[in-house]
């Protein structure tokens, strides 16, 4: 652990050490991840993937800063690979849950689903995914700025929060909006916790519970909203369109179902909106 409470500045060394800690979890989540691909070893491999992208796009937000910090191509490829994978998991788990009786699911959709993560599962095992971590690690080394300041820091999280102000105080927000939303607040409250983990919040900065406990129940919720949307969106895409009538009206009732709970949960999503809206306005979720 690097204290550094009172620090102005983040030199190399430590921006590296910090790398390298994102890594190791990484890899740590990798190992559980195959052979069998189990859904929360997946999530948490995602997560800690999102964790260091969020780290890689504040220090390299200084404008001065030119050069693009990014994981290699192989190791964006495997999220994705895992976040379609997971995405198919979810979707199974939400329409077998609570299926009434006499409405079962018809076999062949779900043999599609298993059959489109066998493919996945193909994909991913051809990318030599701790090589490429390995790789990564260097390359990212070689690239990053020589330090990154409090002045830096500061810029970063206001140009995040006028970002989201300006969405927010907006009267309507559409799906794609509050998918653009949530991508911003996870930049956010993953840096927040990385930055109080690691015990460099800078002197002055305040609010830092009250935009974690905002936070994180918005972004719970919105992880929620998208699911749902992602679930319906491949429905539409993978269901046969050859199927009987009685098969297909199966799955539109499933439909139907996820898009009332879409709906519930943006309304709740509105709610807690309004609460951070009042925040914002009250300036008491300050722009750091």
């Amino acid at each position: 652990m690097v204290s550094c409470a009172s620090i102005l500045t983040m030199k190399r060394k430590v921006l590296q050490h910090i790398i390298h800690s994102y890594l190791r979890d990484l890899k740590r989540n990798l190992l559980d991840t195959e052979p069998s691909y189990p859904l929360e070893p997946i999530h948490q491999f995602r997560v800690e993937y999102k964790q260091l992208r969020a780290f890689l796009r504040m220090i390299c937000s200084a404008k001065q800063y030119k050069e693009s910090v990014r994981l290699l191509k192989k190791i964006r490829k495997a999220y994705t690979i895992l976040g379609r994978y997971r995405d198919l998991q979810l979707l199974e788990l939400q329409i077998t849950a609570d299926v009434e009786p006499g409405n079962a699911l018809p076999a062949g959709f779900i043999h599609a689903l298993h059959k489109k993560q066998q493919k996945l599962q193909a994909r991913f095992t051809k990318i030599n995914i701790n090589r490429a971590l390995n790789r990564t690690e260097n390359s990212l080394f070689k690239s990053l700025p020589g330090r990154f300041t409090s002045v830096e820091l500061s810029a970063y999280f206001k140009r995040k929060k006028q970002k989201i102000k300006r969405m927010i105080l907006m009267k309507h927000i559409d799906d794609v909006e509050i998918h653009v939303i949530r991508k911003s607040l996870k930049d956010i409250f993953y840096n927040l916790k990385f930055l109080h983990e690691w015990e460099l919040i800078p002197s002055g900065y305040q609010g830092m519970e009250v935009d974690f406990q905002v936070y994180e129940k918005l972004l719970f919720d919105l992880g929620r909203f998208q699911d749902k949307c992602t679930g319906i969106n491949l429905i539409k895409r993978l269901q046969p369109k050859n199927w009987e009538a009685t098969k297909l009206a199966r799955l539109d009732l499933i439909q139907h179902k996820l898009i009332r709970e879409k709906e519930d949960i943006k309304g709740i999503i509105r709610k807690e909106m309004e609460v951070l809206k009042t925040l914002i306005i009250n300036n008491i979720i300050p722009a750091v």
